[in-house]
């Protein structure tokens, strides 16, 4: 029962990262890899007109960990790859944002 559940869980998280999220937002956010991460992060995203982009990292209590990548972008694929070898142990949140759309997703650190 258990490996019935993992397994629709990563089926979920995979369609979540490759389709478009918010319908019609332009924004598109794959999955962090490797999660939970190791020594770097890599965020992929894609967006699909001019706009500015902010990437934020929240800690499980909602306090803002980091912030990056704030600056403008043009319609694109974009690999963001973050060290983590000092960030501290925990569930974080991690969410691009391009003008009114954002999506946000969840990583560990172990």
């Amino acid at each position: 029962m258990k490996l019935q559940k993992y397994e629709f869980r990563l089926f979920y998280f995979k369609l979540a990262g490759t389709e478009k999220d918010i319908a019609g937002s332009g924004l598109v956010l794959e999955p962090m890899c490797p999660n939970p991460l190791k020594s770097s992060a890599v965020i992929a995203f894609a967006i699909e007109q001019n706009s500015w982009v902010l990437i934020s990292v929240y800690d499980i209590g909602g306090k803002l960990a980091a912030s990056f990548e704030d600056e403008p972008r043009g319609p694109d694929h974009y690999l963001v790859i973050r060290d983590t070898g000092d960030t501290c142990p925990g569930v974080y949140f991690y969410r691009p944002r391009t003008g009114r759309n954002c999506i946000t997703r969840k990583c560990i650190v172990p």
